[in-house]
C-alpha cells in the first residue's frame, strides 16, 4: 500500500481482475480502492521484453505511489516509473 493509501500493488494469478484476461501466471496489479480500477502494470513490460513468459512478483510502491518496482522469475528487477516500464537491475 502506498503511503497516502490511494493505492494497492500485489501479485496475482486470478483470471478476473482486468478485462484484458490473464496469462496464466503472476502479473503485478495496481488497485485504486477509491476508484475501484485495477490495472495490470506488469503488462508494460511486454513492450520491453517481448516473447518473454515469466512470473513477476514482490511488488513495492513509492510513498506516492506513482512508481512500482517488482521481480520477474528471471532475476530481473523490473519498474514502472509514473507510466514508464524500465528494466531497472539484470541478473
Amino acid at each position: 500500500i502506498a503511503r497516502n493509501g490511494v493505492r494497492l500493488a500485489f501479485a496475482s494469478t486470478a483470471s478476473d481482475l482486468v478485462s484484458t484476461g490473464a496469462r496464466g501466471r503472476s502479473d503485478i496489479y495496481l488497485r485504486d480502492p477509491t476508484s475501484g480500477q485495477t490495472d495490470r502494470v506488469s503488462a508494460l513490460i511486454a513492450d520491453l521484453q517481448p516473447g518473454a513468459s515469466e512470473d513477476y512478483s514482490e511488488p513495492t510502491l513509492s510513498a506516492d505511489g506513482a512508481s512500482i518496482a517488482f521481480t520477474g522469475s528471471g532475476g530481473q528487477i523490473w519498474g514502472v516509473i509514473h507510466g514508464v516500464p524500465r528494466l531497472l537491475s539484470s541478473n
